[in-house]
């Protein structure tokens, strides 16, 4: 993965902790899988609406709970890595059990920032 990928998705990863954090969204799940395309959602309270949805394109391997909690209180709730096989890492800490998530990807994540109540 190149330098200005990288970077992209670095700055991406920034701006969704920010607007989580600013929003206190807390709560996430997965709404879908569909080939490589993981979508989750995310809310503070997921039994009504969400709020963010997060696309990742180019997934390899999942390490995640359908349903998890992560801290608002750190830096940053998700982070990235990219290690030496050209791909890229989305880790978080599922607060609720205290694990570990990663989602391993090799093409782009991205989100929207819209209210989608269930009704």
């Amino acid at each position: 993965m190149d330098e200005q990928k990288q970077h992209h998705i670095m700055s991406t990863v920034v701006a969704l902790n920010r607007y989580i954090r600013d929003h206190e969204i807390s709560d996430f799940r997965i709404k879908g899988l569909d080939g490589e395309m993981l979508y989750l959602v995310g809310s503070f309270d997921l039994s009504y609406y969400y709020d963010v949805e997060i696309f990742i394109a180019g997934v390899v391997h999942l390490n995640l709970p359908c349903n998890f909690w992560v801290d608002l209180s750190e830096l940053q709730p998700f982070s990235i890595t990219f290690p030496p096989e050209n791909n890229a890492v989305f880790n978080f800490t599922d607060c609720g059990v205290c694990q570990r998530g990663e989602i391993v990807f090799e093409e782009d994540i991205s989100f929207s920032t819209e209210h989608i109540s269930y009704g």
